[in-house]
This record gives C-alpha cells, structure tokens and sequence, in this order.
C-alpha cells in the first residue's frame, strides 16, 4: 500500500453543477499528471472521482463524457489499517482518498506498493552484469513528474541499470508516450498508477491506438518479465529442448479484445449485485452449460471435489472415480488415450488445464486426444492440470517429480511467461476474438470457462503443434535425462548460489510472517544468535496478510540491519506457503491439517535444512493461535529425526502481555501511538504507509 500526499493527486476543481467531464478534457488532465484517480473538488470538499475504469467503461459504451461517481468509498485521516483491510477484502477498489473530518482531500491510499520491491530489486540488478535483460531493441523510459521525488529516484536509477545492461533506452516526457508507442517495443512507467492513466488515455484516443495498450509496462512487470527468462526455469526449459522435447506456453495477451471481455464479466457480476469470483452462479447455469443444461448433469458437475494432494510443495489432483470426474495417480483421465502411441503431450497447469467445470470428455486433453485420433495420429495427451498450478516454477516441480520424458515429447504449459527463449506462444486471446466468444461462457476470467471455450484451445493447440506432431526426430522415444531436486533448482539455487554453510559452525532459521514486524520478532532473533553464529530468517512470501510481502519483508530487513551474520529470504513456495500448508493462512482446522504439517516440516528438514546445513529452528511459544501451536508441536516430534533442534523461546512480554501482531493492528485500528510505539521498531513505524498529518 502507497500513500500519496494531496500535492502529488490529480485534483480538478469541478463547477457547481458538473455532473461528468468530457473525454478530451479527461485526456489532458491524465497528460498532465497520470494518475489511476481523478478527484473532483467544489468549495475546498471532495464531491465525486473518476477511475481509469471508469474511463475505459464510457470509452466502450462510445460515450463523449465520463459520470463523475459521487458515491465511493474513503477513509479518514490516520486509518490506514481501514484501508489495508479495505485493499485487502475488496479486490475491485485500488484506491482510498483520505478526508479530514470537514470533508478536505488529505491524500490517497492505492494498494500498489512497487516502489519497496523496486528498491531492493534495482539494487540487486546494479550487482549483476551478466544475465539477459531483455529482447527488445529498444525502450522508451517515461520521466515522471517533477512532483515526485521518489518516482523521479526510481527513474534515475532504473536508466543507469538498463544502461549497464546494454538496453537502448530513449528517455521521453508523458506528451509523446503514444508516439513512442509505435517507436519503441516497450513503453515503461514508474507505476501501476501512471501504466492505468496511459491505458485509460489509449481507450479515449481509440482506433489509432488499438492494440498499443500491450507495450505499456511499469518496471516491475517488465523486471518480472526479465526474471522469468533468467530464472532456473529457463535453464530447464533450455535443457529439456536440447534434449529433443518440445514445449509450447499458453496465455492471454491483454489486448482491447481482452479488456472488452473483462468488462462485460465484471457488468454480468454488477447485474447480480456480486463482484467478480470465479465460483458459477446459478443466474446463469443455462448459459454457461449451454447444449449440455440439464438440472441432474449440472448437480453432478458442481459436486466434482477437485481435491488436492500435496507433496514437497508440489499439487497433485487426489485420485476419484465418479461418473464425470476421475483422477489416478494424480492424472485426471484423458478420454481416448491410444494403447500404442509415439510421443506423448502433457498439459501442465490450472483451472482450464485440469478442466474445471466440466466432466472427463470435455476437457481441452480429451479434445485434442479425438481429433488427434480422427487424424490418425499415434499421440498421448495426459492432463497433469491441479488447481494452484499457477506458475512455470509449479509446472516445472511438477515435470521433475513423476515424468519420464522422451525425445519428440510436447509439454503445453498454461499461464506461461512470453519472454522465455524458445518457448512457441499460443495467444488464446486471438482464439477467443476470432470466435466471437462472449461473456456468458466464463465466470471471472477465459481461464474459468465451460466446454465450448475448452474445445476453441483444443483446435488451436492442434493446428499450432500439427507440424511438430508429424515429425519424427532421431532417436524418437530416447529417454530424457532431468534433475529430480526441484527444491533446489527452483528455490534454493535462487537464493543461495553465494552461500557457503561450511563458513559457520552452527546455523539456526526462523520462519516469520511478521504482519507486522515486531519487537517480539526482533527479541526472538536476538536470542536465536545466542546459540548460533549465523541464522537465516525466512519471511512467508505469500501475499495473504493485512501488510503485502514486500512489505513485510522490508520491515524485517530494515529491522535486523544492524545485527552481524543473519540473512533474510522470502520463504517462496516450499516453506509455509498456501500449498504446503494452507491452514496457518486461514487459521481454522481441515482433515488434511495433519498431513499438511507434515509434509511442509518434513520437506523443510529433508531437503531445505540439510542443503543449508541448518541445525536449529527457532519458534516463540504460541499460547493463542491454535494451528501455529499444532505446527510447532509438530515439529518437535519430526525434526529431531533429521537432526534439528526445535528451540522455543518464551515469548517478550510488556505490562504482563505478550507482545503480538495482532495487537499492534488492533492499536494501528485504534490510532494508539502510544502504544504502537512499545510493540514496533521505528523501522517498522516507518514502513507501515501511514501519513503525518
């Protein structure tokens, strides 16, 4: 979460009686200072805003103006835990003005916080001269406003890095953005806030600058996008094609195509007073199960369990057998898999991959296994999908456990990256235009979709892969050599190439989640280096909590910089993530709870602790949260069999209560400086966002 002084806003002062604003001048408000928030001002009080989705909704009714909303949410002054917990259970609100009690716009909160991740991530890239940034020949960097000193550091050091990097790089003023969006392959901006404000400016300009919106980027999506052609999944990808598989990425390009799709889901949800979520409302079952409605099939449907299992961080579907929905092995079935075949495609991914919503036959697997088939073609698919399958780190963990890959073998990967060397992109979106497909056959996005949509990706993965299907390479069916150790490709080889356990006698780790960073977790740390000459503290990565990931992990970082031979990580996906463990995030008990805690601390001892030559973990004694506590004694009784210390450390109290996260939101809630200040490092007060007023 940001916080953005009134001078920094785009603030217009709005006659008497405006009730909307037309496009042009909407355009040249957003020129002057780009902002993802318009705010409306008469007699010095806050009267209505404009989102950039509002724009880009009037934009596509062909509308000249834009209505000013003047019902819409905001918060008062110091209630920034209001707003956390707003940005954090509202997906559909990116921005909260903040008012004082007359009604005077103070500031805003918006729930991006780029600028913490960028900050460490430029750092880091200043350290590294070596790795392929980019494939674009040239970018366009957008200077921001003069008003923004932080912006204006940004952009500095985000030149020199591109700079070291060998990117040609053209530094432009907001006024000739849409030139270079036909110049440049890449447009890029500080932030979420300016990136929505140029978009919203292309929906206005229109036909000219269709198809544009795609090049405008903020860093951290373009550093994202370098990252995933950097990363150990690359390494693998270029090893499995040397080796004679063939891999092809599936996802959707955010065209105007796209964006127009998105809007008439999110009007279907406003016409039910719902926000939209990928669970199927029964408003519209007829249309979402089109020829195959009936009352009985659909009752069937919508029982199917789409349970998981969970192995090392790795989601597996749970094997069923019912009338619509079977798994084996954690393959749900292919209908049509020949007996004798050549080569094999696996699909690996979610939602769409695995079939949600639809019975065996009807998934985008067994619709391509028919037309190969009806084309005599000696071809296995397999359908590897699970739900929470979401990344190529996933699906390739998933590739190492269980495959024996061929020569001439095919991988399909959904949701993959565009920006992977070698890797041949399926557009879906194209598919989807092409076909005229609309709304009524997907819940919340084309990834959440019914048949019809599953049997328009089958064709187009057919008629993508027909050449390379036909092909009958040397060596066809040679068994594929592969590196079983996930975890350590994917995480540990991340964060610890440089690391050398052999340096110190004795290594301890703590796991925090630090929502937010306390004197508690800065005393149990303390008492951790007691015993140890070097600890390395992993932070939950997941971005479940009331305070974002960076955040947290800034909080911990600023909070332990003054203490010698500590380390601090993200957790990433093996340790406590919503995986391995998906209970201590929504802290209430399940079946699976048992098995969950023990295979995160069993992964953690057998593959993570013995890598890093970790021979204590640290916990403070959980006498409240009852899963937490179910977790430590769990580790008590699996650790000492990989030979591990579990130490527990009495938790810090103050006036007889023990210092907590919970209570230092409670008082954030409360506006109880006093009291913040005895739970919270001034690091942490002074990462929290909260404005001085």
């Amino acid at each position: 979460m940001q916080y953005t002084d009134r001078a920094q806003l785009t603030i217009v002062q709005a006659d008497e009686n405006a009730e909307s604003i037309f496009m042009e001048e909407c355009k040249r408000i957003l020129l002057e200072l780009p902002s993802n928030t318009i705010y409306f001002e008469r007699q010095g009080k806050l009267i209505g805003i404009i989102s950039t989705g509002d724009i880009i909704r009037a934009c596509r009714e062909k509308s000249d103006c834009v209505k000013i909303n003047k019902s819409f949410s905001y918060i008062r002054i110091r209630e920034s835990m209001k707003a956390r917990v707003t940005f954090k259970e509202k997906r559909n609100i990116n921005a909260l003005p903040i008012l004082s009690d007359d009604g005077v716009l103070i500031g805003d909160y918006t729930r991006w916080d780029d600028s913490l991740w960028l900050e460490k991530v430029l750092i880091q890239g200043e350290d590294s001269k070596d790795e392929k940034w980019t494939c674009d020949r040239m970018i366009a960097l957008v200077r921001p406003d003069d008003r923004f000193a932080d912006r204006q550091k940004l952009f500095n050091k985000f030149k020199n890095v591109l700079s070291e990097k060998n990117v040609e790089v053209q530094c432009i003023d907001y006024s000739e953005v849409f030139q270079y969006l036909k110049l440049a392959d890449r447009v890029l901006v500080v932030d979420e806030n300016e990136a929505r404000a140029f978009g919203s400016i292309c929906n206005i300009i229109g036909a000219e600058m269709k198809g544009y919106n795609y090049k405008i980027s903020t860093y951290k999506n373009f550093l994202e996008r370098i990252d995933a052609g950097n990363n150990q999944c690359t390494v693998q990808i270029a090893n499995l094609q040397n080796q004679g598989v063939t891999i092809m990425g599936l996802l959707w390009k955010e065209t105007p195509y796209y964006e127009q799709l998105m809007e008439k889901i999110s009007e279907r949800f406003a016409a039910i007073g719902q926000s939209p979520t990928n669970q199927l409302s029964e408003v519209y079952y007829k249309d979402f199960f089109a020829d195959l409605y009936a009352e009985e099939y659909i009752d069937e449907i919508m029982k199917t369990p789409f349970s998981v299992e969970n192995y090392m961080g790795v989601n597996y579907l749970r094997d069923c057998q019912s009338m619509y929905y079977n798994v084996k092995n954690g393959e749900r079935q292919t209908i049509g898999q020949p007996e004798t075949y050549e080569k094999t495609i696996y699909f690996l991914g979610a939602c769409y991959i695995y079939g949600h919503w639809v019975e065996d036959r009807n998934t985008i697997e067994s619709f391509l296994q028919k037309r190969l088939c009806d084309s005599e073609k000696a071809v296995r698919v397999v359908n590897l999908g699970c739900t929470g399958m979401l990344t190529c780190h996933q699906c390739f963990a998933r590739i190492m456990t269980g495959i024996e890959l061929k020569k001439g073998d095919i991988l399909v990967i959904g949701n993959a990256s565009d920006n992977i060397e070698g890797v041949e992109i399926l557009d879906l979106c194209e598919i989807l235009e092409k076909n005229k497909v609309g709304a009524e056959w997907m819940t919340d996005y084309p990834g959440h979709c019914n048949h019809k949509v599953n049997k328009l990706y089958a064709d187009a993965v057919y008629e993508k892969l027909e050449s390379v299907i036909s092909e009958k390479p040397e060596e066809q069916g040679m068994k594929i050599e592969k590196d079983s150790n996930f975890v350590k490709l994917l995480y540990l080889d991340r964060y610890f190439s440089d690391f050398n356990s052999c340096d110190f006698e004795q290594i301890g780790s703590i796991v925090m989640n630090c929502n937010p960073f306390t004197y508690g977790h800065r005393y149990l740390i303390e008492k951790a280096l007691e015993t140890v000459d070097f600890l390395i503290i992993f932070v939950v990565e997941e971005d479940l909590s009331v305070f974002s990931f960076v955040e947290r992990f800034a909080m911990v970082c600023e909070g332990v910089a003054d203490l010698k031979n500590v380390m601090v990580v993200p957790s990433g996906p093996f340790i406590l993530s919503k995986m391995s463990f998906p209970e201590y995030f929504i802290k209430e008990t399940s079946e699976d709870i048992s098995r969950h805690v023990e295979q995160d601390i069993t992964t953690f001892a057998e593959v993570i602790a013995p890598q890093l030559g970790i021979k204590y973990r640290f916990v403070g004694e959980e006498p409240e949260d009852g899963v937490t506590e179910r977790y430590n004694q769990a580790m008590k009784k699996i650790l000492p069999q990989y030979g591990i210390k579990l130490v527990e450390i009495p938790r810090k109290t103050i006036n007889g209560k023990y210092i907590s996260a919970s209570f230092a939101r409670k008082y954030m809630d409360e506006n109880d400086d006093a009291k913040l200040a005895e739970l919270l490092p001034a690091t942490t007060r002074k990462l929290m966002g909260t404005c001085e007023v």
